[in-house]
């Protein structure tokens, strides 16, 4: 019996771009579907359970940043940004509207299946972790729920992203110990950064202001320039 392939929407207007991608991922194994505008990709979202999303940034009757900010209203899949955009400025709004990952066209075949498949494996494998696990976890003055994707202390309680949960139990289980960026990458998207460390600064400073809300405006995440970071424990 054949496994069901993993299903991916495409959200590119360029058929150029389109044919290309979709070609990779379907040598890789994957079921693309594809969309070339906001609309389209929209219905599409709602009409059909895709395992990932590939997202470009301009598009045109709208925004991939719209686009992305309107699907975490109503649900979770990972998201990746891939677009000729490269300032940090970019980066930075795309993952702040509710990307996981960013990807500079063009991009390498390898780079693209390879953060693909990372992201679906972080995505399966955070489901599998939580299937027998307790639904709270308390450290110190923390508690975290792993259902609601929410942290509190005291009184306070504030929600985070999937992504940003994953990056917190794993400083959490680092005990104080320094995390360099590219652990940090490698173990939470499974796969190597190819020298980009942008997407985990962003989410770590979204984190991390969030994380403020519930702590008198402390810092429990430091950063140490250049290197990485730390829990305050």
């Amino acid at each position: 019996m054949m496994m069901e392939r993993e299903r991916i929407l495409l959200v590119e207007d360029s058929p150029d771009i389109v044919e290309i991608v979709a070609l990779y991922l379907d040598d890789a194994g994957y079921s693309v579907s594809t969309a070339n505008n906001y609309s389209q990709a929209l219905q599409m979202v709602k009409e059909n359970n895709y395992d990932l999303i590939i997202l470009d940034i301009i598009l045109p009757d709208a925004t991939g940043y719209e686009l992305c900010k309107k699907i975490r209203e109503f649900m979770y899949c990972p998201i990746i940004f891939m677009s000729c955009l490269e300032l940090e400025e970019d980066v930075i709004k795309a993952l702040e509207f509710g990307g996981d990952d960013y990807i500079v066209k063009p991009a390498r075949p390898k780079e693209i299946i390879a953060r693909v498949r990372a992201n679906l494996r972080r995505a399966k494998q955070y489901i599998h972790s939580h299937e027998n696990y307790n639904r709270y976890v308390e450290f110190k003055d923390l508690i975290l729920d792993t259902e609601e994707y929410t942290v509190s202390n005291c009184n306070k309680i504030v929600r985070i992203t999937p992504l940003e949960f994953d990056i917190l139990v794993y400083l959490l289980n680092s005990k104080g110990k320094k995390i360099s960026y590219a652990e940090l990458y490698e173990n939470i998207w499974k796969t190597e950064a190819f020298d980009d460390y942008r997407t985990v600064k962003v989410h770590v400073s979204n984190l991390k202001n969030k994380l403020r809300i519930i702590s008198n405006d402390k810092d429990i995440i430091i950063n140490i320039r250049g290197e990485g970071y730390l829990l305050k424990v």
